[in-house]
């Protein structure tokens, strides 16, 4: 997910030719993976403390009442 703040250029490719294009170029493949898994890690840390964040208000809403 991004949200634009300038004008951009934007890479869009078709799913199969993305795959073709892998499989005949390992390196980019792996730097790929390593890239998605990067910015996966940095969603489910930030949706992790945002969930506990969440809980600790709701427990402190409760306590508090």
């Amino acid at each position: 997910t991004v949200v634009l703040t300038r004008p951009s250029l934007i890479f869009t490719i078709n799913a199969q030719r993305l795959r073709n294009y892998l499989n005949k170029n390992p390196a980019v493949q792996d730097q790929l993976e390593i890239a998605f898994s990067r910015e996966l890690r940095y969603k489910l840390v930030a949706l992790n403390k945002m969930v506990a964040d969440s809980t600790a208000y709701a427990v402190n809403q409760r306590t508090a009442a």
